[in-house]
């Protein structure tokens, strides 16, 4: 069932393909994953949740600020360092590290823009997870 915190924040969790219901304790996502595996990073807004949009970027940073990918929708581009890809559908862009490596610990920064709306999101990597790589996606 849904639990709710005092702030109304739901997550949803992914292990492999069955989903359950996790609780936020704040506004930030936390993923869970150790070193050499897969995992996906959720980037979720609310510009193209009613319609379709063609002018958006956006830009996924490190932990240390440095440049993964970027992409920008209306010149169907897509420039991504190596080990890193993005996964588009309308409402979120989610970053997928092929392996994960000690240096993807910690927080990264989705940076969504359309025209003039500017939106940061940010996703804290813990490397403590056992087992299976997950990935979870808030939403108020």
């Amino acid at each position: 069932g849904r639990l709710r915190s005092t702030l109304d924040w739901f997550c949803h969790i992914w292990l492999e393909k069955s989903p359950s219901t996790f609780v936020s304790s704040g506004s930030s996502v936390k993923v869970f994953s150790r070193p050499g595996q897969l995992v996906t990073l959720p980037c979720s807004y609310q510009y193209e949740s009613r319609t379709n949009i063609s002018q958006l970027s956006v830009q996924w940073r490190s932990p240390a600020n440095e440049l993964l990918c970027h992409y920008i929708k209306h010149k169907s581009f897509q420039n991504c360092s190596t080990g890193y890809t993005i996964h588009y559908r309308p409402g979120n862009i989610s970053l997928i590290i092929q392996q994960v490596q000690t240096k993807d610990i910690g927080t990264h920064i989705c940076s969504v823009s359309k025209r003039h709306e500017f939106s940061d999101f940010s996703v804290d990597l813990d490397g403590r997870a056992g087992g299976r790589g997950w990935w979870v996606i808030c939403g108020a």
